[in-house]
C-alpha cells in the first residue's frame, strides 16, 4: 500500500509555449432551484426538518419548494439545518458527483460550492464556518446555480511556468480520520524554477488527467482558482474524507493523476490511496 507522506512534493512540469486564443472561464449560469426558507426551530437546530412535525421542509409556508430537479432526476429536501455557523442540507437520495461538481448553493449573498462541502453520507452536504447568521423567523433566499463546464485558462507569457505539488494533511496524526485533507498547491515560477509573481491574476484549471473518474468527482474536479496578482501560489484544499477517496482509487485500479493547466502548460501530481496500515481505511 502506498502511503502518501505528510509532505511529499512531486514536480512534473511540461512547458510548451504556443499561440492560443484566450477563452472564457464560464458561459451562462443556469438556476436549477430556488426557494425561500422561513427559519424554524427544528430540534436542537434551526431551519427546517421533515423529521419534526410542523417544521418540515415539505411545508410550503416554511420552504416554498422542496423539490430539486437536476439532469432529469428529482431530489426532495429532507432538512436544511443551521447551528453555530455550520449549514447542513440533506436530500432523499444519494447525490452523484456530477451534481456536486456542477452546482453552487447561494444562501442570500453567500456562495457555497457543493464541492467544498463535507459529509459522512452520500445524501447530505455540510459546510462549516460559513459566516452565516440565522435566527428563528428569518427569511432566507436559497438558489442552486449550475455553471457550464470550465474552459481552459488562457496561456501564460513566455518565461513563466506553473508547478503542482501536494500532500495529505493529517493534522491529528491519524491517517484516514475525517479531518484529513488532500491539499494541492500550484506555484508560479520563472524559467529558472524560482518562485515568481505576475502583475495580473493567473487562472489555473485543476483537472483529472488519468485514474478514477469517481475519485476525481468526489474531489470536486475540475475546479479553477487564481494565483492573485503579486502572489506566487494558490492552495486547493480538498475538503473530503480521505477514506472515501482511497476506496475510489482502489476500485479504479490505481492513483488519480491530477493536472494543473494554464493554456498549453500542464503540471501533474499523483494522488495515491492511503490507509492506517491495514487493507482499507476504517
Amino acid at each position: 500500500m502506498v502511503l502518501l507522506a505528510a509532505l511529499s512534493i512531486l514536480v512534473v512540469s511540461v512547458i510548451i509555449y504556443e499561440e492560443q486564443p484566450a477563452s472564457a472561464y464560464h458561459g451562462q449560469a443556469t438556476e436549477v432551484w430556488s426557494a425561500t426558507l422561513t427559519v424554524q426551530t427544528a430540534g436542537s437546530h434551526i431551519g427546517c426538518n421533515t423529521a419534526y412535525a410542523g417544521v418540515g421542509c415539505n411545508v410550503t409556508s416554511i420552504l416554498t419548494d422542496d423539490d430539486v430537479t437536476y439532469a432529469g432526476v428529482d431530489y426532495e429536501v429532507d432538512f436544511i439545518i443551521f447551528t453555530s455557523g455550520t449549514l447542513a442540507v440533506n436530500f432523499d437520495r444519494a447525490i452523484p458527483n456530477s451534481f456536486k461538481s456542477a452546482l453552487t448553493l447561494h444562501v442570500d449573498n453567500v456562495q457555497l460550492a457543493l464541492t467544498d462541502s463535507s459529509s459522512n453520507t452520500r445524501e447530505s452536504l455540510r459546510w462549516a464556518n460559513t459566516g452565516l447568521s440565522w435566527s428563528v423567523g428569518d427569511t432566507i433566499q436559497l438558489r442552486l446555480i449550475a455553471q457550464p463546464p470550465l474552459q481552459p485558462c488562457e496561456r501564460l507569457p513566455a518565461g513563466y511556468q506553473i508547478v503542482l505539488g501536494g500532500y495529505l494533511d493529517a493534522a491529528d496524526g491519524t491517517i484516514c480520520a475525517n479531518s484529513d485533507q488532500y491539499q494541492l498547491g500550484v506555484t508560479l515560477r520563472d524559467s529558472n524554477g524560482r518562485l515568481a509573481t505576475h502583475t495580473s491574476d493567473v487562472c489555473v484549471l485543476l483537472e483529472r488527467v488519468s485514474g478514477s473518474a469517481d475519485a476525481a468527482g468526489k474531489l470536486g474536479l475540475p475546479r479553477e482558482g487564481y494565483i492573485k496578482a503579486g502572489d506566487s501560489s494558490i492552495l486547493f484544499v480538498m475538503n473530503v474524507d480521505t477514506s472515501y477517496i482511497s476506496e475510489y482509487i482502489r476500485d479504479g485500479g490505481g492513483p488519480v493523476v491530477v493536472g494543473a493547466r494554464t493554456g498549453s502548460q500542464l503540471s501533474t501530481f499523483s494522488l495515491a490511496a492511503v490507509d492506517g496500515g491495514g487493507d482499507s481505511c476504517p
